[in-house]
C-alpha cells in the first residue's frame, strides 16, 4: 500500500472523527497537499479529548516525514544522477582537465 494512499485513508478518518466529535470536518484533499494546514487539522485533533484522533494524527504525522524523506532522496538521486551524466559528457569530449594540469 502506498504512502499517499495510507494518508489518504487516515486523512478521511481525521475528518469523520472530527465531525463526530465537534460537528466539523476538515477539507482531506488540501490536508495531503498542504502541510500547514495538515499541521493546524493535526492540532485540532491533538486537542480533542480522543485517543483514536491522537492515534490518527500520529500515524499521519509519521506518514508525512516518510513521504517528505523519500521525495527529499529521490530529487537529490536525480541530481547524482545528473551530475554524474554531466560529468561522464565532459569526459568523454576531453575537456575535463584535473587542477593544476591544464
Amino acid at each position: 500500500m502506498s504512502l499517499r494512499f495510507t494518508r489518504l485513508h487516515l486523512a478521511t478518518r481525521i475528518h469523520f472523527g472530527l465531525l463526530r466529535e465537534n460537528g466539523r470536518g476538515i477539507d482531506v484533499g488540501r490536508m495531503l497537499r498542504q502541510r500547514d494546514y495538515a499541521l493546524q487539522v493535526l492540532r485540532r485533533c491533538r486537542g480533542v479529548a480522543s485517543f483514536a484522533l491522537l492515534d490518527l494524527a500520529d500515524r499521519f504525522d509519521e506518514l508525512s516525514a516518510a513521504d517528505d524523506a523519500r521525495a527529499h532522496l529521490e530529487r537529490a538521486a536525480q541530481r547524482a544522477r545528473l551530475a554524474l551524466a554531466e560529468l561522464g559528457r565532459t569526459a568523454e569530449l576531453g575537456s575535463y582537465r584535473a587542477p593544476g594540469h591544464g
